[in-house]
């Protein structure tokens, strides 16, 4: 929203927000839940500290795409809130599993994936709830719109009174097969201890990669269904083979 539209739907002059957003002038408290109202956003987002962890991926930032700010400003508040929720003692974060490491090469990726997988007592089927498996290690998530095209997602970590916590923002304009992979590549880099590093070596990116792939797609149970139907044609089983 512009100066303009905020200022019209608020009750105030274009100057007024001006002043506000140079700390030129005190806000009031009911121009201040007028102001949350007009936004989307709770009296906390503006009152409430902000999680450093987002502070840092925030500034840290070069994506130049509209909708960064979006992402940015839905991973600050869910983080904010994660943290509210934990610190109130209404969740308990699972915080990150000890043997947790990146992987030193994209071989040891499917390794690291297959030991996540079993220590959620999961097989070679397909993950039910991946984001309730992101959850038991750890990782909260909230899908948020994020436009088609626009950011895939990301994900902070940050410290509560009740242990280290990780929050991820899903784009959920993307389609299903993407949201799902950009979900299990999040997960990697919580699990990695990179949760925000925003300038990840290509080399770390590939990694990520290979153990989202492998956490959602074991290779045993892809041979599984391969095998499985093997009456049908190579390009009717390839779909059922995806993550």
């Amino acid at each position: 929203m512009t100066q303009d539209s905020v200022a019209r739907a608020v009750g105030l002059d274009r100057s007024a927000i001006v002043h506000l957003e140079k700390g030129e002038r005190n806000l009031r408290v009911p121009e201040l839940v007028r102001i949350a109202e007009v936004l989307g956003r709770p009296l906390s987002f503006f009152v409430d500290p902000p999680v450093a962890a987002v502070v840092s991926r925030r500034q840290a930032t070069h994506t130049a795409h509209q909708s960064t700010g979006l992402l940015d400003a839905d991973l600050a508040q869910f983080a904010g809130d994660v943290r509210t929720l934990a610190e109130s003692g209404l969740i308990v974060p699972a915080g990150r599993p000890a043997d947790a490491h990146v992987p030193r090469t994209v071989d040891q990726a499917e390794p690291a994936a297959e030991r996540f997988r079993k220590s959620l007592w999961q097989g070679r089927e397909p993950l039910p709830d991946l984001a309730r498996a992101c959850e038991r290690l750890g990782l909260f998530v909230f899908v948020a719109e994020l436009t088609e095209g626009g950011p895939d997602g990301g994900c902070v970590e940050f410290d509560t009174r009740a242990g280290v916590a990780g929050a991820a923002v899903i784009n959920g304009d993307a389609e299903p097969g993407r949201r799902r992979m950009t979900l299990a590549h999040e997960l990697g880099h919580w699990l990695f201890g990179d949760a925000f590093d925003v300038d990840a070596t290509l080399d770390t990116e590939k990694k990520i990669n290979a153990f989202a792939i492998h956490f959602l797609a074991p290779r045993a149970g892809v041979r599984d269904v391969w095998a499985q139907h093997s009456a049908w044609s190579v390009r009717d089983r390839a779909p059922l083979c995806q993550p």
